[in-house]
């Protein structure tokens, strides 16, 4: 299926947020991280960043359930940017040397996004509430969502380190806007 929906992906603190938030801005359709909703829910129910991720597989299935839901609410035809793809939780499996379970199937060699954008990393991940990993962490996990959606059938285009602005102009040249 042929979708209207471009995914901007990267590493933690590589600023995905922060362009999805300018999209946002300048009146684009965005779909926020599921992941920072899940933890979002979690730290208002009293759990702690470790009982919300606890396990990785479980981790990766909750998110993917999440993302699957919020691509299901979005018309394909629908120019939408996604904060991450449902690819980044098999590049974080892969990371971790874990195999996917059943609930990846459809995932591994399939790709519903018109465009992924594969956001390089800024420098130093910035330590904020919700996040647990490190520079030498996003530099590695980059190159491993880079060979995942490329199996997937995806070639991601690698946005460079610039300034928030300036990689949002990027992205809407790319996709012709």
């Amino acid at each position: 299926m042929q979708t209207n929906w471009h995914v901007i992906t990267g590493g933690p603190g590589t600023g995905k947020t922060v362009l999805i938030n300018l999209l946002r801005k300048h009146g684009y359709h965005t779909v926020p991280e599921a992941a920072t909703e899940i933890i979002d829910e979690g730290l208002a129910q009293g759990k702690t960043i470790q009982d919300i991720r606890g396990d990785e597989h479980e981790w990766q299935a909750n998110i993917l359930q999440r993302a699957l839901q919020k691509e299901a609410a979005t018309p394909p035809n629908q120019l939408t940017f996604f904060d991450r793809g449902t690819h980044d939780g098999l590049a974080h499996l892969h990371y971790y040397n874990l195999t996917p379970r059943s609930e990846w199937n459809d995932i591994k060699y399939g790709n519903p996004y018109k465009t992924v954008f594969l956001l390089e990393p800024l420098g130093d991940v910035a330590k904020e509430y919700n996040r647990i990993e490190n520079i030498e962490f996003t530099r590695k996990i980059t190159g491993v969502m880079r060979d995942v959606y490329r199996q997937a059938g995806t070639e991601p285009i690698m946005i460079p380190a610039l300034p928030p602005e300036e990689r949002v102009k990027l992205i809407l040249e790319h996709i012709g806007l």
